[in-house]
């Protein structure tokens, strides 16, 4: 949880809690001959507890500020990590041997022996924390499930469990034995240890809302692997009593499709504001996978159906709703959660092992916070052992001039989602591995008996979503993003005749994903802020009328080639509206690196299709590119030798990064103190710099640049 009051530009606070204490797998009921599994507590009295640190942003730096301690409403009874429910929830134990306090053994499973203890009727396994308006911090807890309800000094106010909890187990016990229970029964069927794993706060409507981790029993154990369906459940943080339920469903969990491993749980959730929420689930691949799934969604109630208030009374006999499908629940008029994938954790350089559980949102900077759960350090936790923090910064190079009646190149970022529709696809390897690369053009459906094609300017949106009417009517001027051609096939998610969220024809830009789909890397706005800088004329031109494509699909990336030179790979890929072939060396698909751009306007016009012929198999014996032009109906022959991979070389050998790329803003960025110049494309060094860690670009005009350092050469463009 990120602590905005308590956060300054330089500090941010945040609270974590750590989970029930180190603990050893299950030992199965049937190899011990007890009622309930074992869970083996290496800590048995491990006390549960809240964490402040804070973080220095800019040099990593960490300080463990407190350590909250937990306790019952008596203010003295620690809550354990140990389970509640005689003969239902896992037995805890203890190892028992000569170095233990607990020297007699109760179980054996033929390798170790178990001491048993007791169960903590308020214990809890905690996932996720935050901090209400009043200053009580609430925690979600996987085992029972549960939501907890703490003051800020620790002691407990509430413990919210579901209805009939005091009547599980070998034991009915008087209702509130365990908790007030105001949750619905049916949470009592959760698969073991997959109870609640995420908690989120929407402050303004004071509503909690928990996540159950994975697909629940109902109607029993052999549901799990079956279903996608994941509940959400909101409560009063006044009264604890629930006030709405909504259906998630997870990304190919019963269908997995081509992939290393399966998502089957969500790592833990955030409330980013207007009913939107983003999201972790994730598989459980192993430390050697890059292609890992723990992606981060964002996730929009504004549509879903509310379960509490409009329950499913309809369902086939037998069926529940864990074993529905989309199509099921859609025919009888209930509505999942709108989602949106924001990014896979390692295409981004996250290891494909780590426990995603921790997420945290910074609304001043829009980054996303992720923690991962390191099993208190026991071998086999994932790739490591560390508790490690990650701070996801979004560059800012999404950008579009999205008018064609403005009279100026306008790139900025709009809110849109752009739909990639590529209209060409290749493919490569690097180390061993496959990716495909998308030419994304873009393309509507736009026919005598059926059209989606309408302006912006044309659509009724959400007043609430865009800022009212004022900005509503701001943003649909012709000069803003009135011009630009959307769909009216999608967007509108709650189905009440406005929309919600604008989509655009296009990225505008080419992909790179890796073999099980997962985004590897997006040129986003580079075309664009290219075309805008060394070739302005036809920037997004329309039969050499310079911007009248912008309202469009801007420069309409069409064609797509991959080559290899030497030790390199590059991707060549042809925009059809400037006749542009721009040249990317993608040898690390992870890092690719703009190298040059070809073309021949004068005579070969909106390339269409390119082919890459090796030397070995070209005429004259040199890498070259065969182009074929849709207006002109031309072919060029391009020879790509030159000095391509000398850039190349020079490019990949520097020891260092640079951001923001492009410079939209007044400094470029380095990762390390750097001596050097900067050079213009004519060859004039236009800045000197020693010992620098940024450089001011504002007084630069906009246009390509080199860096020139003592640790090796970089590219950047200044916008």
């Amino acid at each position: 949880f990120y602590s905005e009051a308590e956060s300054t530009p330089t500090s941010y606070v945040f609270y974590a809690v750590p989970d029930r204490g180190p603990n050893g797998d299950p030992i199965a009921k049937a190899s011990v001959g007890s009622v309930q599994n074992l869970r083996p507590y290496k800590l048995p009295e491990y006390q549960a507890r809240i964490v402040k640190f804070t973080v220095n942003p800019a040099t990593g730096a960490t300080t463990l500020d407190n350590q909250i301690m937990l306790n019952r409403a008596d203010g003295t009874t620690p809550v354990t990590g140990k389970g509640n429910v005689p003969g239902f929830d896992e037995m805890p134990v203890a190892y028992a041997d000569a170095s233990t306090v607990y020297p007699n053994s109760d179980y054996t499973d033929g390798t170790a022996s178990f001491h048993e203890l007791p169960y903590d009727a308020f214990g809890g396994d905690m996932e996720g924390v935050l901090m209400d308006k009043d200053g009580d911090f609430w925690l979600c807890d996987e085992n029972r499930p549960a939501i907890y309800q703490f003051q800020s000094n620790g002691t407990l106010k509430n413990r919210f469990v579901p209805q009939g909890t005091s009547t599980l187990g070998t034991t009915p016990q008087a209702p509130g034995f365990y908790g007030t229970e105001s949750l619905p029964a049916v949470y009592s069927k959760r698969w073991a240890n997959r109870g609640f794993e995420a908690i989120a706060y929407d402050a303004a409507n004071d509503v909690v809302y928990a996540f159950i981790q994975s697909p629940m029993y109902n109607p029993s154990a052999a549901t799990k692997n079956k279903s996608d369906v994941i509940r959400i459940l909101a409560v009063s943080a006044e009264t604890g009593l629930p006030v709405a339920e909504y259906v998630y469903f997870l990304e190919r969990n019963k269908m997995s499709g081509y992939s290393t491993s399966r998502v089957d749980k969500i790592g833990d959730a955030c409330f980013i504001g207007d009913g939107k929420f983003i999201v972790i689930e994730r598989d459980s691949d192993g430390p050697d996978s890059k292609e890992g799934k723990k992606y981060i969604f964002e996730i929009n109630l504004k549509g879903a159906t509310n379960i509490l208030t409009n329950p499913i009374s309809a369902l086939t006999v037998g069926t529940t709703l864990e074993l529905s499908t989309p199509d099921d629940l859609a025919l009888l008029g209930i509505k999942a959660v709108h989602k949106t994938k924001v990014l896979n954790l390692p295409s981004i350089g996250y290891q494909g092992s780590d426990k995603a559980e921790g997420l945290a949102y910074i609304p001043t900077t829009g980054q996303m916070v992720v923690l991962n759960d390191n099993d208190f350090g026991l071998a086999g936790a994932g790739v490591t052992d560390n508790s490690v923090l990650g701070i996801i910064s979004f560059s800012n190079n999404y950008g579009m001039d999205v008018s064609d009646k403005d009279n100026a190149i306008n790139i900025k970022n709009w809110p849109t989602l752009g739909m990639y529709l590529p209209d060409a696809i290749a493919s490569f390897s690097a180390d061993g591995k496959d990716y495909f690369v998308t030419a994304n053009e873009g393309d509507s459906r736009d026919y005598d008996g059926y059209s989606e094609e309408v302006r912006v300017k044309d659509l009724n949106l959400d007043e609430a979503t865009y800022g009212g009417v004022a900005s509503v009517a701001t943003l649909q001027e012709d000069g803003n993003l009135g011009r630009l051609k959307t769909t009216t096939s999608m967007g509108d998610y709650d189905m009440d005749g406005d929309v919600d969220q604008i989509y655009s024809y296009g990225g505008r830009s080419f992909s790179i994903f890796d073999a099980y789909g997962n985004l590897v890397f997006d040129s986003g706005s580079d075309f664009e802020t290219i075309a805008s800088t060394e070739d302005e004329a036809f920037f997004n031109e329309d039969e050499g009328e310079k911007d009248k494509r912008s309202d469009d699909k801007g420069p309409e990336p069409e064609a797509i080639a991959i080559g290899k030179m030497g030790p390199n790979t590059y991707a060549f890929i042809g925009c059809e509206r400037n006749s542009t072939i721009l040249v990317y060396d993608v040898t690390n698909p992870y890092k690719p690196e703009f190298i040059t751009f070809y073309n021949n306007r004068s005579l070969d016009v909106s390339a269409e299709i390119i082919k890459f012929v090796s030397s070995a198999d070209s005429p004259n014996g040199k890498n070259m590119l065969v182009v074929g032009y849709e207006v002109s109906g031309t072919v060029g022959l391009i020879q790509v030798d030159g000095d391509i991979n000398s850039i190349s070389k020079q490019v990949k050998a520097a020891e260092f990064t640079i951001y923001p790329n492009p410079a939209v803003t007044t400094t470029l960025k380095l990762s390390e103190n750097l001596t050097g110049t900067v050079v213009n494309a004519n060859g004039q060094v236009v800045k000197s710099f020693v010992n620098a860690k940024e450089i001011t670009v504002s007084d630069l005009s906009n246009g390509l640049y080199i860096l020139n350092t003592n640790k090796g050469v970089k590219r950047f463009i200044k916008l």
